[in-house]
């Protein structure tokens, strides 16, 4: 059993990423991927797509603010963002792979998924812009991010002043951009 989670989501990629290779490289040109090559790239997909189905709960009920599942804006709200991030980009690997074999089979009937997984990763990173902070210290750029325990404590995320929102200079721990250290 896979647990569930985003990071787990990470366990997908080599799988995605190898049926969207295929399916892109098919779509462009059919005789540059075999029936078998396809075959295995779905068989890949639907393993993906089950397992993403399980967290971002496509059955479930709505949350009116996100407009998404309930388990995928829990996952937005609640998981650290480094995690969720590698969630976004099986979901858009995943999303783009179902368009190129939507195109290669002549129809449209993984559009409902398709939609659902871009919607969640544009929700996604529009949560991580609103609740995240680059600053400059000492030179440096470092990027912030609200700790969950604060906003669960009733802090704005909305603040884009990191020294307003977090309390005595707790912030979470620093992502270094390209010529930045984490001190």
């Amino acid at each position: 059993m896979i647990p569930r989670g985003a990071a787990t989501a990470a366990i997908f990629q080599g799988f995605t990423l190898s049926s969207r290779l295929t399916l892109e490289m098919a779509r462009s040109d059919r005789s540059l991927a075999t029936d078998e090559q396809i075959a295995e790239a779905r068989t890949f997909l639907n393993q993906v797509i089950g397992y993403l189905n399980s967290l971002v709960g496509p059955e479930s009920e709505i949350d009116a603010e996100s407009g998404l599942p309930k388990p995928a804006a829990e996952l937005i709200n609640e998981t650290p963002q480094n995690q969720s991030f590698m969630a976004y980009g099986v979901l858009g690997v995943t999303a783009a792979a179902q368009t190129d074999l939507q195109h290669l089979d002549g129809h449209r009937k993984h559009q409902e998924t398709i939609d659902l997984y871009t919607r969640f990763v544009r929700k996604g990173v529009e949560h991580f812009v609103e609740t995240s902070d680059l600053a400059e210290i000492n030179g440096r750029p470092y990027l912030f991010s609200i700790l969950h325990a604060e906003r669960s404590a009733g802090l704005s995320s909305k603040s884009r002043n990191p020294a307003a929102r977090t309390p005595a200079g707790r912030r979470s721990p620093c992502i270094p951009l390209p010529g930045g250290l984490c001190p």
